[in-house]
């Protein structure tokens, strides 16, 4: 399934992690958005348990979404029970009460930047091959975009975002000219330099409008961003 057919999936559903269930042998997912200050937004949570999981990571600062997210890889774990008690002590004695078998953690990525975790469990367990494994980075990586427009809309991320219906007038010139800029930086639609960023922005806790003025006054290259 392509991108754009999974996010058509995902928007028709409306909810992003629908096409995790669809597509790969899972119990639950929840799909959340994370700035580099360690701010959370759940977009969508599944079920009850997949949602305590993602809680419990980010009250604990551990767990396989926290690494997967700083890594930016994913995080395999066919055994959750015995590898999150080696590797996550306190996570593995605060989940231990939940029906998990295995955890399963995607990287949600745009651009350069990692801007949350797809969090995926199976009851009673097992593990995923590597064509699974594959699937789950793809259905990641194409609801990341889709995801973050969410989180930046319904969070109140700073000031800005929280205003974002009706902006200055010069707040609005100088995105437009940014995403502008971008575009022809990055060779690519309005819609993916706008969107690139956003993640920019939000990836590095910083506003919409500094990663935008920064973009305008040339301090800032996407084009010299690693990809």
């Amino acid at each position: 399934m392509s991108g754009k057919a999974v996010e058509a999936t995902a928007e028709s559903a409306g909810n992003l992690a629908a096409p995790f269930l669809d597509l790969l042998p899972i119990s639950g997912v929840a799909v959340s958005v994370i700035d580099r200050s360690g701010r959370q937004s759940i977009i969508h949570a599944s079920d009850d348990t997949v949602e305590q999981l993602a809680e419990i990571q980010f009250d604990l600062g551990e767990g396989p979404m926290v690494s997967s997210f700083w890594s930016a890889n994913p995080e395999i774990i066919p055994d959750a029970p015995l590898t999150c008690r080696q590797r996550w002590p306190a996570f593995a004695d605060a989940m231990a009460s939940l029906d998990v078998g295995s955890l399963f953690a995607f990287p949600l990525i745009t651009g350069a930047a990692c801007v949350g975790v797809a969090l995926t469990y199976r009851w009673p367990g097992g593990s995923l091959n590597e064509a699974a494994i594959e699937r789950g980075m793809s259905l990641a990586k194409a609801i990341a975009g889709p995801a973050l427009e969410r989180a930046l809309t319904f969070a109140d991320m700073d000031e800005s975002m929280a205003q974002a219906d009706a902006p200055p007038l010069e707040m609005r010139r100088q995105i437009h000219q940014a995403t502008g800029m971008i575009l022809a930086q990055l060779d690519s639609t309005a819609t993916e330099a706008l969107l690139r960023l956003q993640a920019y922005a939000f990836a590095n806790g910083r506003t919409v409008r500094d990663v935008a003025s920064a973009v305008v006054l040339r301090e800032l290259d996407f084009s010299l961003l690693p990809e």
